[in-house]
């Protein structure tokens, strides 16, 4: 995961980083089977551009959420083919 000073202060950069752990738990929760033997393994890079000041300060958990949920389902639409 990468995210420069340009996104933001240290606050706004380490709750960047706690969002996309948790949403990355939670999808891992929901997206693995304990029991399945054939695993699917993926690196997934995290790179927050610098946006406008103030963006990421004003962003809401929920569309942080939302983004996050829409890049997974790509990259499981992706992964089927």
């Amino acid at each position: 995961m990468t995210v420069s000073r340009k996104v933001g202060d240290a606050v706004v950069r380490n709750k960047l980083k706690r969002w996309t752990r948790e949403n990355l738990r939670i999808f891992l929760a929901k997206n693995t089977n304990s029991n399945e033997k054939n695993e699917i393994k993926i690196d997934v890079n995290f790179i927050f551009k610098p946006m406008p000041q103030g963006f990421y300060k004003g962003l809401l958990h929920s569309e942080f959420e939302k983004i996050f949920s829409l890049a997974f389902a790509q990259l499981r639409k992706e992964n089927e083919k």
